[in-house]
């Protein structure tokens, strides 16, 4: 993505087509949490 782009047109973006992409993100951060709990 560009560094210049709104913040508003991003949420928009991310409210309109990437909610799979945010459960990704949401899903491999708590995978993350996880591992550094055991570690």
């Amino acid at each position: 993505m560009k560094p210049a782009v709104q913040p508003a047109l991003l949420f928009q973006a991310l409210a309109e087509s990437n909610f799979h992409t945010v459960d990704i993100l949401i899903i491999s951060t708590f995978q993350r949490l996880k591992i550094f709990k055991y570690y």
